[in-house]
């Protein structure tokens, strides 16, 4: 690669451009990010608390937070869910998906069968 130094006028004015085009799709793939995570993190509060105490939203919030990668917070909300619907009249159409059936990590978690 180049020096800036040793590109023409032309060049430089493209690799700004494109830089900067870089650096706004990174910006919108994170906003995007954590708006999943966020709408995550606020089921599980739902859940949970079901709105009702800001002190136990922060709970919650700490405890989704608190784990590092994406495969276990989608199993808490998953299992938070599952518990959540237990026993509800619903509960088979709730829980009744293509990807369960499929034996995918939203609907099988580390259960066996």
């Amino acid at each position: 690669m180049s020096d800036a130094g040793d590109l023409t006028p032309d060049q430089s004015k493209k690799r700004e451009q494109e830089e900067k085009a870089l650096r706004e799709g990174v910006a919108a793939v994170t906003l995007a990010w954590a708006t999943v995570e966020n709408s995550l993190m606020s089921f599980l509060d739902f859940i949970v608390n079901e709105g009702k105490t800001q002190a136990l939203r922060q709970i919650v919030s700490a405890m989704y937070f608190s784990l590092t990668n994406l495969e276990s917070r989608f199993r808490m909300v998953d299992t938070a869910f599952r518990q959540f619907v237990h026993g509800h009249p619903a509960e088979a159409e709730f829980l009744d998906s293509k990807a369960d059936r499929a034996g995918s990590h939203w609907g099988k978690g580390s259960e066996s069968g």
